[in-house]
Order: C-alpha cells, then sequence, then structure tokens
C-alpha cells in the first residue's frame, strides 16, 4: 500500500492557511469519544476503548477478504494514533498525530523545523517555527513575522484537515494501490501481526493485529522512506482551542492558489 495522502494535503497547505481564519466555527460537535477541553484544563490520558481479545482468525483468509475485515474494523472506531515518517522528495515528513472524527491534533516536523496541528469545531489551527513554516510554503519573511503563533482556516474549506480526520486516514490506510497478496505472521513491537502486501511497484506493507480486532498496526513503504504505527484505536482526543488566533498574512493569501 502506497499511502501518498500526506504528500498531497501537504502541498496545499499555504493555500489552507489562505481560504479563511478565525477563532472557530459552528461546526457541529464531537462524538462520544472526542471533546474540546477549555483553555487552562487538565488533559485526561487517553484510554483506549476495549476490545475482545483471542486470536481473530485474519491469517487464515483471503487477501481481499482480510482486506475487507481490517477495512471494517477500522471503520468501527473513532480515533487512532499515528506517529512515523513519509518521504518528501527529498526530505523526510515526521508526523506525531492524534485523528478524530471531528476533531484531532498533533506535531509535524519538516525542513528541520516544526509545525503544530489543532482542529476543532470546523477550524484547524496551526503553529510553527520558522523552519517549518517555510517548509510549509511561506515566504521567509512572513515565517519570521508569524512563527509561534496561532493561525487559524475554516477546516471545510482546506484539504489539511486531512491530516487530523480520522475518516480520511482510516481511508487512506485500507486502501491499496494494487493487487494484494497475502504475506506472514510476524511481530512488530511486540505485538503478533499478520501481513499483507500491496504488489504494485514501490507498493507497501500492512501489518494488522492478529489478536483482539483485526487493526492496523503499522504500514511500511521501504523504497519511499515510509514507515506509520498506528495505536490508541478509540482513544479519546481532547483538544484545547488556542487561547489567540492571528489574521492570515497577506503574503500567504495572495500567494494562495
Amino acid at each position: 500500500m502506497r499511502y501518498r495522502w500526506l504528500g498531497s494535503a501537504l502541498l496545499v497547505l499555504a493555500g489552507a492557511c489562505a481560504a479563511g481564519c478565525g477563532g472557530g466555527s459552528s461546526a457541529a460537535s464531537g462524538g462520544p469519544t472526542t471533546s474540546v477541553t477549555p483553555v487552562g484544563s487538565t488533559t485526561p490520558t487517553p484510554t483506549p476503548t476495549p476490545s475482545p481479545t483471542g486470536p481473530n482468525g485474519i491469517a487464515s483468509l483471503a487477501p481481499t477478504v482480510a482486506l475487507s475485515k481490517v477495512s471494517a474494523a477500522a471503520a468501527g472506531q473513532t480515533s487512532v494514533h499515528i506517529t512515523g515518517t513519509v518521504a518528501q522528495g527529498k526530505d523526510t515528513l515526521g508526523l506525531d498525530v492524534q485523528a478524530g472524527l471531528t476533531s484531532g491534533q498533533g506535531t509535524l516536523h519538516l525542513g528541520g523545523g516544526r509545525v503544530t496541528l489543532r482542529l476543532t469545531n470546523g477550524t484547524i489551527y496551526l503553529n510553527g517555527d520558522v523552519k517549518g513554516l517555510i517548509g510549509l510554503g511561506f515566504p521567509k519573511a512572513t515565517a519570521t513575522a508569524t512563527a509561534n503563533q496561532w493561525i487559524g482556516a475554516q477546516a471545510a474549506a482546506t484539504s489539511l484537515s486531512a491530516l487530523l480526520n480520522f475518516t480520511d486516514l482510516v481511508k487512506s490506510i485500507v486502501t491499496p494501490n494494487g493487487k494484494v497478496v497475502a504475506g506472514r505472521t510476524t511481530t512488530v513491537n511486540g505485538i503478533s501481526v499478520y501481513t499483507l502486501v500491496d504488489k504494485t511497484k514501490n507498493g507497501g506493507t500492512l501489518y494488522i493485529a492478529t489478536t483482539g480486532e483485526p487493526l492496523p498496526v503499522q504500514v511500511v513503504n521501504a523504497k519511499p522512506r515510509e514507515k506509520l504505527s498506528f495505536s490508541q484505536w478509540g482513544a479519546p482526543i481532547s483538544v484545547t482551542v488556542p487561547p489567540k488566533v492571528i489574521p492570515v498574512p497577506s503574503s500567504v493569501t495572495s500567494a494562495a492558489p
């Protein structure tokens, strides 16, 4: 499987900021496992939703049937924690994000810098250092002037929200580029897993838990240097709304497509 949607989302990042900024919107609130924490409150420790234990039989299924089972299991969750790296040309994007049905948060590392993201109530916020903002396409002067400040954009008008949107993430995780064949049983970080392999050129390997629900544990694309790990399926996500949001810089707006 080649999960290259991340690159597509990042290409429109600067344009996402220009799509519209503000302190929030009237979007629907999160579901039962998603909450918004007011500034200054304590964020609870995420607790995964309990799931049955014991062998799930995923390794005995035909590849297409197994992938269907994985897709259904993942779609039945409400959130996931993703960490890893994705190739971006000659560079590497590092990410650590929590994605939920209507909210999410996380950090990207690119261009030698850092960008923090938060999604809640229909608004996505970003806060980056100079190198991180330049890596997103901000002009150097604008990146310097807006570094370490929060910028908000309406999530519905951008593609950036795909980085924190659970539904988009799950679809990308379980959608291969081509024919999928059976792999083998092994372990990842002490977890028993079964693999499905995308036979497309530069395709990857999806690692699926063999006990409990057949949920993705990891995906690896060796040639393009991509490796993503998945955990805390169904855990609550608590997002804090930034206390101050600045307007979109005119230099970013004028540069947007």
